[in-house]
Order: structure tokens, then sequence, then C-alpha cells
């Protein structure tokens, strides 16, 4: 009986026949679509990195301050603290920093909600 089962599946015997215990589905033809999409995938890398880095501004965002120049992002971001420092002494003035559950994640928020809103107004 085993012969007939082997003259009916070939395939299947060439499985047992083989090391592996299963083959690998698509068998030889998916290995050689893997070897072909691993050497697409790194030119569409290199595709990638040269060109973001030919790409390029005409000079970075930055404001004179007394002389040196400074650049933007850290303005707004200096804005922001500041904003939720005056908030954060709003907020005890008025008793509601105690009430609050998380006070610095809401302080957290003023401040990039206030750096966001200045780049978007000042810069865009």
């Amino acid at each position: 009986m085993p012969n007939a089962i082997e003259s009916d599946r070939p395939h299947l015997a060439k499985a047992q026949a083989s090391s592996a215990l299963y083959p690998p589905i698509g068998g030889i033809r998916l290995e050689a679509r893997m070897r072909q999409t691993r050497g697409g995938m790194r030119s569409r890398f290199l595709l990638a990195l040269v060109s973001c880095s030919l790409s390029s501004c005409n000079g970075a965002p930055s404001r004179n301050i007394l002389g040196s120049y400074f650049p933007s992002w850290m303005v707004c971001a200096l804005v922001g603290i500041a904003a939720a420092v005056i908030g954060r002494s709003i907020l005890k003035a008025t008793g509601l920093l105690g009430e609050l559950p998380a006070p610095l994640a809401v302080l957290l928020a003023i401040a990039c909600a206030v750096t966001l809103s200045l780049w978007l107004v000042w810069l865009a």
C-alpha cells in the first residue's frame, strides 16, 4: 500500500525525503522571489537615501538675537515654556492647580499649544 500512496502523490514523497519537516510554501520560486524583493528593497532604500541627501533648503530658519543667530524653533519653544510658567502661576493663584488630576500634563499641553501656534502664525 505505501507504494500506491507514493505513486499517487509524488510531491509528498519528495517532501518526506527532504530533511525539512515541511517544504516552504511556493518552493524554489518563493525563495527566488524573496531574493529579488531583498534586492529591490535595498535599491529603494538607497534611492530614498540619495534623494534625501540631495534635497536641501536655502537656509535654516533662524533669528538674529543680540548678534547671535538662534534657530526659530528654539525661540518658539522658549515662548511656549514662558507661557506654561505664566499659566501655572495663574492656575495657582486661582486655586485650580490643586484641582487638576495631572497638572504636569496640562502645563505641557499649554507649552506645546503655544509653541506650535506661534510657529504657525510667525513662520508659516
